[in-house]
């Protein structure tokens, strides 16, 4: 006859709780896949940098220096894609750019929610593009009038302007056959119109070659 010490009883406990723990964790990974079966197969579809296991497309930024403008080349690549998706670690991202599917989900409820670590990781403040559930939702509603077409068409003409004087400065570089930033250009156009329609003063970026400021927001 074998009797048990309170000493075996407690390991003969400690092993059932073990066991009972790694059930769980096992069902619970079960669940997970099958649950994510099917948006795995869709994002396998779409485009996207390279994917290393556990880390996804970390070891991409990292070797791009950790500027934004380098970021910004490697997405470069897709941008005629209507979807494509990058992950950081366990979180896989999908970018859109096609307007119609864009609409879809700016209609859906659902979709009112974002994952907010994206937004960490590149120290993004909360503004409207990076707000989260209901903020983003009532901020919408409440610039939407200022969208009205009847409002934007009001700008027309200074949009016009400036922009024929972009078309001027690319054809000169065209010209002379030189090479030259385009994100910096668009990024002196951006700040000539803000500043005309919005701020209601004329800031000539583009005249004052102001390309300092621009690749400040560029960095």
């Amino acid at each position: 006859m074998m009797f048990l010490t309170s000493e075996d009883d407690r390991r003969i406990s400690i092993s059932n709780y073990v066991l009972w723990f790694l059930i769980v964790v096992l069902l619970y990974l079960i669940f997970c896949h099958k649950k994510s079966t099917r948006v795995n197969e869709f994002l396998s579809t779409l485009p996207g940098p390279l994917e290393l296991p556990f880390v996804g497309c970390v070891p991409t930024f990292l070797l791009q220096h950790s500027r934004y403008s380098d970021w910004m080349r490697i997405f470069d690549q897709y941008a005629t894609c209507r979807m494509y998706r990058f992950s950081i670690f366990s979180d896989t991202f999908v970018v859109l750019s096609d307007p119609e599917v864009i609409q879809m989900v700016l209609r859906n409820p659902n979709c009112y929610d974002k994952d907010k670590s994206i937004y960490d990781l590149f120290r993004l403040p909360e503004i409207l593009s990076t707000a989260n559930g209901r903020k983003w939702l009532n901020e919408r509603k409440a610039i939407l009038p200022s969208f009205h077409p009847k409002l934007l068409s009001s700008f027309d003409a200074t949009c016009q302007r400036h922009t024929q004087h972009l078309m001027t400065t690319l054809r000169k570089h065209a010209e002379r056959g030189e090479p030259f930033d385009l994100g910096q250009e668009m990024t002196l156009l951006f700040i000539d119109i803000m500043s005309d329609s919005f701020l209601g003063v004329s800031a000539n970026a583009q005249l004052n070659g102001l390309k300092e400021f621009a690749n400040s927001l560029l960095t």
